[in-house]
């Protein structure tokens, strides 16, 4: 199966809950997608969400953010992803 990622930052967090609603609802049972972010969610996420967090905090801002996902995509062995947003 394709691998699924979804950045998330600190200030939007709160969206993954819409998210994780709708991935339960819409997406197949064996879907799995890696929520990379920082800060862990203190709230429940979905089954589907493997939440993984890429550094303790985010510095640089909006601007900075790129980086980290970038050194993320760079450690896995995937050549091909579906990338997602949590607000889309």
């Amino acid at each position: 199966m394709l691998k699924i990622i979804m950045p998330i930052c600190d200030q939007t967090l709160y969206t993954l809950k819409m998210s994780s609603y709708l991935f339960d609802k819409f997406w197949p049972e064996e879907t799995q997608i890696d929520i990379i972010g920082f800060e862990k969610p203190d709230f429940e996420i979905s089954k589907k969400m493997n939440f993984i967090s890429i550094a303790e905090k985010q510095e640089g801002g909006a601007s900075g953010w790129s980086k980290y996902i970038l050194k993320y995509l760079n450690s896995i062995e995937e050549k091909q992803i579906l990338f997602t947003l949590e607000d889309f």
